[in-house]
């Protein structure tokens, strides 16, 4: 059997006979000496302790193994309960109990998982979730000796993950305070995913009490009724929040100087003043006067965030060149469509509803490209009419400058979109034939390349100047490839199968990295666009969100009474999603906490087969930007 190493920085598990771990490049050889030490006996009969991880108060921190569990990485939290006084051990035992009891009823995937608690003669041990990273505190650390500041970005990004962390909490009953909110317990992963840790002092709010039975807390993070004035309430947390965004924006530790905090200055910054007015108010010594909750405190980032995106993506707009002469490829002419009246089994209508449409799925041969800014007019600019069998999907290129569009004729084809605006319909770029009907297309988000989802059970990317061989074939799934979405950073790419699969892989190598497997056919893929979450759906009638980094689902949106057909994220805050089902509703449901926003549409939508598709009439604004969805009616003929 090869033995495994466990990299101490990034976790990664290497072969014992490396030197150096093959993610990170850490030597290896202290790591080996652990190894060699644990052999001898295992902790408790199953735990190999690795290096030592952290230390504070009465408890250290391992890194182990679980021999039982095939050299899961865990972490071991063991406290000392010797050279104690009764007092000392007493509190001890209660900050074990206590986060044990805790942890026991949390699942969330920022939290770190409870595998295991047990005890001997003069320990208290505790065996959790390991999570690969290290402290924000060691991660502060680093880049003050590197002389780097965080971005604003990247602050705003903590602080909302934090927000829903703190929100899941505080919406348990009862209501659930961390009371310990600072950099050493909050760790932070190679992909920047921010976990909660140590429990210890974690309380449930309580009715009724005047104050907290003990004053516990960290000076300069812990809120004054911390230190027993008054009873924590959520408003505690919010205040270590804002004591720990103070410190983000500032560069200046809290801890240094308890209580008396210089006025925080953001004036050079877009929309500093905001982001220090909202600081300010969080910090403030009387509850009541901070807001009202975490979650109005994330409607307030959101906001600095969007704001502060709108104006980034403002000042780099970019105006795509005159094409240079991509290769053409010659067809029969093409009929002429009706002006203005088509059947349902002819035409696919864009409505005027933003400006990139790409989820589109319907039953002609022939879809329309009109002006957007026409509102619902009947009239169009221009039918292209090239697919010889229904068209199942659209994409725009990431710059506008082409339409791809997917047919069950076996084809996707792409049209120019920067030539003469009279010949739109008939500017044919290039068409790419694939081996079974495709279901689905998306851009690279640097609109070099598009991958396919086929009914033939592959996905392939392909460019636009390649119609003969795929870039990649991917072929990973056992079963008709459905839907098919780029990751928003373009490395990775994430295919739904009716066999049952979400698969994300590398775009690159074909390499699979994440799979999850549902009980029924996915009809539908999402991603987040902060690129973090994906969410899913099909025949199970559930809308889920799933962590592909971890493997968790974070949250199940069951509303729907049909197969789930069409997903979309809001544009900006990945706050709320958009399903369209089979049961002739489209709702909006808030991604974190699986509660219901809205529902439009009721009408009833034919199943998601190859007969109902041919009856289906989607409307989107694409998976770059979200989607929208209805269905029309049974009618002889149908006016748009």
């Amino acid at each position: 059997m090869i033995s495994i190493l466990f990299c101490q920085v990034c976790g990664a598990a290497n072969e014992s006979t490396v030197a150096y771990c093959f993610s990170c490049g850490q030597y290896l050889a202290a790591e080996q000496e652990h190894m060699d030490e644990g052999n001898a006996s295992l902790l408790h009969g199953r735990y190999q302790l690795g290096e030592l991880l952290g230390s504070g108060g009465f408890s250290v921190v391992y890194r182990a193994r679980d021999t039982r569990e095939d050299g899961r990485p865990v972490a071991i939290k063991q406290i000392n309960l010797q050279g104690l006084s009764a007092e000392e051990a007493i509190e001890a035992t209660d900050t074990f109990n206590r986060e044990v009891s805790i942890l026991s009823t949390l699942s969330h995937p920022q939290v770190p998982l409870i595998y295991d608690h047990f005890r001997d003669q003069d320990h208290w041990y505790l065996v959790l979730e390991y999570v690969a990273g290290r402290t924000l505190e060691s991660h502060l650390a680093t880049w003050k000796e590197q002389g780097k500041h965080l971005s604003l970005e990247e602050i705003l990004s903590m602080g909302l993950q934090l927000c829903r962390i703190l929100k899941y909490l505080h919406n348990r009953q009862p209501p659930l305070i961390y009371r310990d909110l600072k950099p050493s317990n909050i760790m932070r992963t190679l992909t920047g995913t921010l976990y909660l840790i140590d429990f210890g002092i974690a309380r449930h709010f309580r009715p009724g009490q005047g104050r907290d039975t003990q004053p516990l807390g960290s000076p300069g993070y812990a809120a004054p009724e911390q230190y027993g004035r008054a009873q924590t309430t959520p408003q505690a947390d919010i205040y270590s929040l804002g004591a720990l965004l103070y410190q983000l924006l500032s560069g200046y530790d809290p801890s240094d100087n308890p209580g008396s905090l210089p006025p925080l200055h953001l004036d050079h910054q877009a929309h500093g003043m905001e982001l220090a007015g909202l600081v300010t108010r969080m910090l403030s010594p009387n509850p009541i006067a901070r807001p009202g909750s975490v979650q109005a405190v994330a409607e307030e980032l959101n906001r600095i965030k969007q704001r502060i995106d709108i104006q980034h993506n403002v000042s780099h707009i970019w105006k795509p060149p005159t094409p240079q002469g991509y290769p053409r490829i010659s067809l029969p002419p093409v009929p002429p469509a009706p002006p203005k009246r088509f059947t349902r089994r002819k035409a696919l209508a864009i409505a005027g509803i933003g400006t990139l449409a790409t989820g589109m799925i319907c039953a002609g041969t022939s879809f329309l490209l009109g002006k957007l800014w026409d509102g619902l007019s009947t009239a169009s600019d221009d039918i292209y009419a090239g697919h010889s069998g229904p068209v199942y999907n659209i994409a725009w290129h990431a710059h506008d400058m082409y339409m791809a569009s997917a047919s069950a004729d076996r084809t996707v084809q792409v049209i120019d979109l920067g030539g003469d605006p009279d010949a739109h319909g008939n500017n044919l770029s290039s068409s790419y034939r694939h081996k079974g009907a495709v279901n689905g297309v998306s851009w690279s988000p640097d609109g070099k390349y598009f991958v396919l989802a086929s009914a033939d059970g592959t996905v392939q990317i392909s460019s636009i100047t390649n119609t003969i061989d795929a870039v990649l074939t991917y072929t990973g799934h056992t079963g008709e490839v459905r839907a098919v979405a780029w990751s928003p950073d373009g490395k990775k790419i994430v295919s739904a199968s009716t066999d049952g699969s979400v698969q994300v892989w590398d775009a690159q190598t074909g390499k699979t990295l994440t799979t999850i497997k549902q009980a029924g056919a996915i009809y539908t893929v999402a991603w987040s666009i902060g690129g973090d979450r994906i969410a899913f759906g099909g025949a199970q009638k559930n809308v889920f969100v799933w962590n592909p980094i971890d493997g968790h689902i974070i949250s199940t949106y069951r509303g729907h009474k049909g197969a789930i057909l069409s997903l979309a994220w809001s544009p900006m805050s990945d706050e709320h999603i958009v399903s369209a089902s089979a049961d002739g509703t489209a709702q909006i449901s808030n991604a974190s906490d699986e509660s219901h926003v809205f529902t439009g549409h009721r009408l009833r939508m034919p199943p998601f087969s190859n007969a109902g598709r041919k009856q289906a009439f989607l409307v989107g604004v694409g998976q770059r930007r979200g989607s929208l969805s209805g269905s029309l009616p049974r009618k002889k003929k149908s006016r748009l």
